[in-house]
């Protein structure tokens, strides 16, 4: 029965439900309980003139009248998807719970196993009444919204990028959950911004990679992925203090998430996509967040035989280490536009100074130095499981690959991005080279080389479920060689470049990636990077 309106002459039932929000207290597990996000020292007084705002008569009735309820969303997916799977809903949301595990929980451990695994039976018929939940927002009322919106975020994000041998479902079917997700997601959005959880982060950052992988598209995903990276700058969760006090896995989920929009941010700005939003000078001296040890409060179902033997710990130190080299690229990468920047004069020589070039010599030289220190789980992924049953050999493998393949992916190709900044820059001495055309065309068919073996090396899926930043990779390194193979310094060289972009078409038509769509501007735009 849905809630009453005005003209049922419900103004006292709403005021008892305006009363009984404010009275209304969090949950231990919510951000609010041990400090709100966007203050530490806020106060009770404020908090209850929040809940009051959100929850005041006009507003309650209003939102309905312009809104879908909870339920009818739910329905509506469920009348949507139904038709396709063939297999249960909930069976279904389980397989894309496991493949997320297995291949995109090494590279962004940002989510709580077993927490997704319950939000799956608010699908079950005798938990419907969940999501019958009145129109206001509190921090009861709001948890099960949350919990549906999770999940079919990741189920959306899963479709998005599963090839058919993984998931056999048609990649249309990314729209019904990614639309339920947001739809669900509207109906306590401002609750959400004022009260944020590990949740509200991991919720965003799938919408926007899943829409991304879709569409092949930046525009819209880049808009909802900085939101959420302004909701975590907002919410300092980059701060120990602010977060500290809270439940240990809540903290923990915090800070991963914390590090994954920093990166993020930094990669994006790297390949020159967007500008930064965490700025250098913004937070550096104020990221208090403590490095991950190993924990006793899992992210990890334990209860699943394949995340035994520290394989959680192991995957945080391929993630923490992952961190420190896309960090390292990213600063080598501003340092040399700052140089640039601060170099370019139509009226004085431009040639750079001999303390800035020391200094970007020690910046590429760290970058390049940090891939010394690769966890021993990654340099060889088959045999990292140690002595246990086969099965788990097998599924732990697969994820070492799946970490190993993105961080040596980014490696090189940030590798072959700096070699042409350089270049660009008149800073070939910075990576070791001079002044002679053969030995750039050189350098960049040896990096080309490392990265196409990586990924010869590798099972393919591992590479191809990380999705559109995976094609890029490829279609960044593509285009530096093109422009070498239309350029060519010696005929050796050309054949040999040729050769190499070959591998490369090849690579980049196998990856079921709408970006595949867009083969003609690789090959007609020899330009784009150099």
């Amino acid at each position: 029965m849905g809630p009453s309106t005005p003209d049922e002459g419900s103004h006292d039932h709403l005021q008892l439900l305006s009363d009984a929000v404010s009275d209304t207290s969090t949950p231990p597990s919510s951000l609010i309980e041990a400090t709100s996000l966007n203050s530490t020292l806020a106060t009770q007084e404020t908090t209850s003139n929040i809940q009051s705002a959100f929850s005041s008569p006009l507003r309650i009735t209003t939102r309905h009248d312009f809104s879908l309820d909870a339920a009818t969303i739910s329905q509506k997916l469920i009348h949507a998807v139904q038709p396709c799977h063939t297999e249960t809903i909930t069976d279904f949301m389980h397989k894309c719970v496991d493949l997320f595990m297995l291949y995109q929980f090494p590279n962004t451990p940002i989510a709580h196993e077993p927490t997704l695994r319950s939000a799956i039976a608010l699908f079950d018929r005798t938990s419907v009444m969940l999501l019958a939940s009145p129109p206001y927002a509190d921090s009861t009322s709001v948890e099960p919204l949350r919990r549906f919106t999770l999940v079919t975020a990741i189920c959306a994000l899963v479709i998005s990028v599963m090839p058919r041998e993984l998931l056999d479902s048609p990649k249309d079917l990314f729209w019904p959950y990614y639309y339920a997700s947001r739809a669900m997601l509207r109906l306590y959005e401002e609750y959400d911004l004022e009260f944020p959880d590990w949740s509200s982060f991991c919720i965003r950052t799938w919408h926007s990679a899943g829409l991304e992988n879709t569409t092949g598209r930046d525009v819209i995903s880049s808009h909802i992925h900085r939101e959420g990276t302004f909701l975590a700058l907002k919410a300092r969760i980059y701060d120990e203090k602010v977060i500290g006090s809270l439940l240990p896995v809540d903290a923990r989920l915090l800070r991963m998430n914390w590090w994954l929009s920093y990166l993020a941010d930094k990669t994006a700005a790297a390949f020159d996509k967007v500008p930064y939003v965490i700025s250098d000078g913004f937070c550096d001296d104020r990221i208090t967040i403590d490095e991950e040890k190993e924990h006793e409060n899992l992210l990890l179902d334990p209860s699943r035989p394949w995340n035994q033997n520290r394989f959680e710990h192991r995957l945080l130190l391929g993630f923490q280490f992952k961190r420190r080299l896309w960090a390292a690229a990213a600063d080598v990468v501003h340092g040399i536009r700052l140089h640039s920047k601060n170099h370019r004069s139509d009226f004085a020589d431009s040639r750079p100074d001999q303390q800035s070039t020391e200094k970007l010599y020690g910046l590429y030289l760290h970058f390049c130095g940090i891939i010394d220190d690769l966890p021993q789980c990654l340099q060889l992924p088959d045999a990292a499981a140690g002595p246990v049953e086969p099965e788990v050999v097998q599924y732990q493998a697969l994820s070492f690959w799946a970490q190993r393949s993105n961080i040596l992916s980014v490696y090189h190709c940030m590798r072959i991005v700096i070699l042409q900044l350089c270049l660009d820059a008149d800073l070939a001495e910075v990576v070791g080279l001079n002044n002679m055309p053969i030995s750039w065309a050189m350098r960049k068919l040896e990096i080309c080389q490392d990265f196409l073996r990586e990924l010869s090396l590798i099972p393919f899926n591992c590479y191809r479920v990380q999705g559109e930043p995976a094609v890029e990779r490829v279609r960044r390194v593509g285009s530096i060689l093109l422009a070498v193979v239309n350029d060519p310094p010696t005929p050796p060289i050309e054949k040999r470049a040729r050769t190499q972009l070959e591998k490369l078409l090849d690579i980049l038509s196998s990856l079921d990636s709408r970006a595949t769509d867009h083969l003609q501007d690789l090959e007609n735009n020899a330009n784009i990077c150099s």
